[in-house]
């Protein structure tokens, strides 16, 4: 009999379903997103590209359309996979998002890449990515400035 340990982890990508908006914002959160107080996870929708295995979802992206540029926002891995796992993820719910974007229409797609996550960097300039530009991300909670 093989070890579980030694077993690969099935995982699955799709897209989230509208009564996810509460599962995805717990895998945000164990993924290492700040809380944001007075967000209704409820109210969710849009393109989010979901990775769930037997124990539920352990990654997602959020892809923004837009034409030309389409843009990825919100990738998160669950703290409880491994480093390789995580790597064979990181690749998998970028390439889903980049076909489905171009699929959508977008003829460059943008990902924000923090800085703690150097790798992902290394590895997406080697695949042919360029850097667009540095900057700070802001949010607003409302309307007004």
């Amino acid at each position: 009999m093989t070890p579980a340990a030694v077993i690969p982890r099935q995982i699955t990508i799709r897209l989230a379903r509208l009564d996810e908006g509460e599962a995805v914002h717990q895998l945000c959160l164990a993924g290492g997103m700040w809380e944001i107080t007075h967000l209704d996870w409820t109210k969710f929708g849009g393109f989010w590209w979901v990775a769930e295995d037997q124990e539920g979802l352990v990654g997602c992206v959020q892809c923004l359309e837009g034409f030309p540029v389409g843009h990825t926002e919100f990738l998160f891995l669950h703290p409880r996979l491994t480093a390789k796992e995580k790597a064979a993820l990181v690749h998998d719910l970028c390439e889903t998002a980049v076909v489905f974007l171009k699929q959508c229409g977008s003829q460059l797609v943008s990902f924000c890449i923090p800085d703690h996550f150097k790798s992902w960097l290394d590895v997406s300039l080697a695949r042919n990515c360029f850097e667009w530009y540095h900057g700070t991300t802001l949010l607003t909670p409302g309307v007004k400035w």
